[in-house]
């Protein structure tokens, strides 16, 4: 057996003292740890297949991109996550669209990692989507709950995701950065308070000044937290402009 394949064979582990260093070893040795990392993706074990995934896109191997997509679809809970963070740390832009599908993903922490995977590879494609996912937050009945969730209480921890989606969401739309505007300017008369109040975020985040007459209106808001925000945003705009 040769040393990488050797190091594959350690990744059928979920314990982090054994696969934190193999994957590391597996990155450094770099393209010649491609091919065999891409086969380990199709492993009956879904600790390999997770972890190929990882050393995958610290490597940013452009041709595991087809094979991590299909990975978003995995049964296992971890490897679809996995997956998603790879894909944003490869950047290729046909991972947009089936990262855009996974913001519906029936877990919750695929559905977070898919959105900051969008940010990474900024794509424009995004947008709407990633405004979509803020307004959306997380459906209260999931077929799939998290492990991590087990001894906690699931509605907390459902609140908990429900904003970090939406922070998530937020980020990436920043992350994409001036080609967001318009929609996020657009965002601020949205009925859903949730897109106005992290359209407020974002536009700030940009310093984008052109918001600052819409961002007037929300001084009226029906909601006390969007008047706040739009105060407040309206001080940095007001410096920046």
């Amino acid at each position: 057996m040769g040393k990488i394949e050797n190091l594959i064979s350690k990744l059928d582990t979920r314990s982090n003292l054994i696969l934190n260093p193999t994957i590391k070893d597996l990155i450094k040795i770099g393209k010649p740890a491609v091919k065999p990392l891409i086969q380990a993706l199709y492993s009956d074990s879904p600790n390999v297949r997770n972890a190929a995934a990882q050393a995958l896109g610290h490597i940013k191997a452009k041709e595991a991109v087809r094979p991590l997509i299909k990975l978003l679809d995995d049964p296992d809970e971890l490897v679809p996550q996995g997956a998603a963070r790879a894909l944003g740390m490869i950047e290729d832009t046909s991972a947009v669209e089936p990262l855009i599908t996974a913001l519906e993903h029936e877990n919750l922490l695929v559905r977070e990692r898919a959105a900051l995977s969008l940010g990474q590879i900024g794509d424009e494609r995004a947008i709407k989507p990633l405004i979509a996912a803020i307004r959306e937050g997380l459906p209260w009945k999931l077929s799939q709950k998290p492990a991590a969730a087990t001894n906690v209480d699931w509605g907390l921890w459902t609140m908990h995701h429900d904003e970090s989606m939406r922070s998530q969401a937020a980020g990436s739309l920043i992350a994409i950065g001036s080609a967001a505007a318009d929609d996020l300017i657009e965002a601020l008369s949205d009925p859903n308070r949730y897109v106005r109040g992290y359209a407020v975020r974002c536009l700030v985040e940009l310093g984008e000044t052109r918001a600052i007459k819409p961002l007037k209106k929300l001084l009226d808001d029906e909601d006390e937290e969007i008047r706040k925000a739009a105060t407040i945003a309206l001080k940095r705009l007001g410096k920046a402009s």
